[in-house]
């Protein structure tokens, strides 16, 4: 057992996705990349102690950042709440601090997980010592059980590995699917965004069902986005319009409900987006007086940059998010960003 126990630490590594060509290619391929995720996890499942294995990876993960943070000059004993040490170099290149952001974020998730851990056992330590303690209380004629330090206590009953194995994925994989949004958030015009937009876009599509008897109505509305009701077809238009959903839904739920409701707005702004046969750039095309539409935006108080997208969206109806982003300097992410704010801004 003490030999199990040593084993190097083994988990499931982070995602990755490439960036550039076809958005519906590159949330097909981040969508294997968690189901990869998913079949290597129920592998190491099922390896001897492998919740404890996969704690103790964990432990060995935020170390290695929280070090990593002290090149920067950063205490990281909190994630959330990077303090700066006194008398050290602070980042002062772009690259410098992207690494530094970078270094944060896997902290954050790491520290999350294990925090995740360690109430778990020591949860289970409680309660095992309560019962324990009542066992020695009921008097003759039962079985009377030492209560033992919480130190001598592990690895506890035998499910306790897997039930620790379990949690340490969820809670993973939430923290990562926090990060991740809130890079996009953040960090828009920052290349590393368009990999989490289509990291967290191939989370949610797992979660989201096209056949069966579930997500009729999800169905239903890319059928009638597409035209066409095959499989392929609908399957494409999701993958197409993932990315852009997904970034509203997150601007309206954030981290609050979790990946689960993030799938849900996700399903809904896209049954809602069906009912409206006429996309949201050629309504704004429509007005019979361009200067009326203008007037519209800036009575609203759109920022600066945000107006002349707005400019772009009624005077060239249709175009791509990368083209509109062309003419702005921009990248086709932030677009995608822009034209949310836009929406909310105007109530559309």
């Amino acid at each position: 057992m003490a030999k199990d126990l040593n084993k190097q630490p083994r988990h499931p590594k982070p995602p990755f996705v490439g960036v550039g060509g076809r958005v519906e290619d590159r949330v097909d391929e981040a969508q294997d990349v968690w189901f990869l995720m998913k079949e290597e996890a129920k592998r190491l499942r099922e390896e001897p102690l492998s919740g404890f294995t996969y704690l103790r990876g964990a432990l060995w993960e935020e170390e290695s950042w929280r070090a990593r943070l002290l090149h920067f000059g950063k205490d990281g004993w909190d994630a959330r709440k990077l303090r700066v040490i006194p008398g050290t170099r602070q980042p002062q290149t772009a690259k410098e601090r992207s690494e530094e952001n970078s270094a944060q974020q896997q902290l954050l998730v790491w520290q999350t997980a294990v925090l995740a851990g360690e109430m778990l056992l020591l949860g289970e330590y409680a309660l095992d010592q309560t019962v324990a303690g009542f066992r020695q209380q009921l008097g003759a004629g039962v079985h009377k059980v030492a209560i033992v330090s919480q130190y001598h206590w592990p690895p506890g009953p035998p499910e306790l590995s897997t039930k620790l194995f379990d949690c340490l994925c969820h809670v993973l994989t939430e923290a990562r699917a926090e990060v991740l949004g809130y890079l996009i958030e953040q960090y828009p015009e920052d290349p590393a965004a368009e990999q989490a937009s289509y990291l967290l876009s191939g989370l949610v599509r797992t979660r989201l069902k096209l056949s069966g008897g579930v997500g009729t109505r999800l169905r239903r509305g890319l059928a009638e986005i597409a035209g066409d009701a095959s499989y392929p077809a609908m399957q494409a238009q999701l993958h197409r319009d993932l990315p852009g959903t997904l970034r509203s839904a997150w601007e309206e739920l954030g981290p609050s409900k979790g990946v689960d409701g993030l799938r849900k707005l996700v399903s809904r702004l896209i049954e809602q987006g069906a009912k409206d046969k006429t996309p949201y750039e050629h309504q704004l095309a429509q007005f019979a007086d361009r200067e009326q539409v203008l007037r519209l935006g800036r009575d609203a108080g759109l920022p600066p940059q945000e107006f002349e997208l707005y400019k772009l969206l009624t005077g060239n109806p249709g175009l791509k998010n990368k083209e509109y982003g062309a003419q702005l300097g921009i990248s086709a992410n932030h677009v995608g960003v822009l034209k949310s704010r836009i929406k909310k801004t105007l109530g559309a």
